[in-house]
């Protein structure tokens, strides 16, 4: 597959974790995907998750909140088991059902699940379905019969009009050319701000990671937000190489919590209609950030967005809450002084 190998310059923006401001909550996620027994196995997910305050740049931020969360997926996306740091009542009854289809109606009709909202442990359950969507793609780099890595990539007719790059006549239903593209991405976070990303597990091979990073900062009339998204894995040779990054900038307005602007910056993306999908983001705009998750699902589905671009913007959903988590933090200190 040596001679097939493509590779891109990604967007540098999109790879990037931001600053730390002075004032502004980080919520970061990280969801690893391993599989123990080989690439037919199991798929063994651990995320981590966690919401810092920072007052001052240069200061390691307060930790706000930190959940965890593990699983096991059979290879038909049956959820295996399933727990959570903290627990969540009633979790254990997904156990046997789709990972993907259908999850998050499961998963709202759980009643303790109302106890977590606007916690960080929320978006690792809610990125589940991303995750077990793309996780197989690391395979697709170590599989060196063609033939093979054809069958296990499946027929991509499949996912027509799943998405944008899935449109009728687009380049995926050309050639097979992406399966063997290579995007290297440096190591995360970066060197120069060690509290930046919670802790990361170590790199080994054939395991994937998606990560995010969201950054809050109220402005006077508006609540700006700032964050990244990427999705990598390890490859031959020891490579992270990446299949989906974005970088994200929105504004909210401070009292009425509507999303007044929104844009994206693709990074590495596996098709060239990937980059479409941005411009339709404009249809959000209007939107209160408690509608947002349902407003993305209706209005931008199937060749109105991408897959992942989508979930990247329902994490925003709770940007004012983390501000409100950090004034609420910020009082009890006050009063406790």
């Amino acid at each position: 597959m040596g001679s097939d190998t493509a590779t891109m310059e990604p967007r540098q923006a999109a790879r990037t974790v931001p600053p730390r401001r002075a004032g502004s909550v980080r919520r970061t996620s990280s969801i690893e995907m391993a599989w123990p027994d080989g690439r037919y196995g199991d798929t063994v997910m651990r995320g981590h998750a966690r919401d810092v305050a920072t007052h001052r740049v240069g200061d390691a931020p307060q930790v706000l909140a930190e959940d965890r969360l593990t699983a096991r997926i059979a290879a038909d996306k049956t959820i295996i088991t399933l727990s959570t740091a903290p627990p969540v009542a009633g979790l254990d009854t997904l156990v046997g059902t789709s990972v993907i289809a259908g999850f998050r109606k499961r998963l709202a009709a759980i009643p303790g699940v109302a106890g977590i909202a606007g916690r960080p442990l929320a978006l690792l359950l809610d990125d589940l379905v991303g995750c077990n969507i793309i996780s197989g793609w690391v395979w697709c780099r170590w599989i060196e019969d063609r033939a093979e890595l054809l069958r296990w990539s499946g027929d991509p007719r499949a996912m027509e009009n799943a998405c944008v790059s899935y449109a009728p006549g687009a380049s995926v239903f050309e050639g097979d050319a992406y399966l063997a593209k290579v995007d290297p991405v440096p190591s995360l976070p970066p060197a120069d701000d060690p509290f930046a990303l919670h802790p990361l597990a170590p790199d080994a091979p054939q395991t994937m990671r998606r990560v995010r990073v969201i950054d809050v900062t109220d402005e006077g009339d508006t609540i700006a937000v700032s964050a990244m998204f990427q999705d990598s894995g390890i490859v031959p040779g020891g490579t992270r190489s990446a299949v989906h990054e974005y970088a994200v900038r929105a504004t909210v307005d401070v009292r009425t919590h509507v999303l007044l602007s929104v844009e994206a910056t693709p990074g590495v993306l596996p098709h060239r209609e990937c980059v479409q999908a941005p411009a339709n983001l404009t249809r959000l705009i209007g939107t209160p950030l408690d509608e947002l998750r349902a407003t993305v699902l209706s209005e931008l589905r199937g060749t109105a967005g991408c897959t992942h671009l989508n979930d990247a913007i329902r994490a925003l959903a709770e940007a004012a809450q983390l501000i409100a988590a950090r004034d609420r933090v910020g009082e009890e200190a006050r009063c406790s002084s």
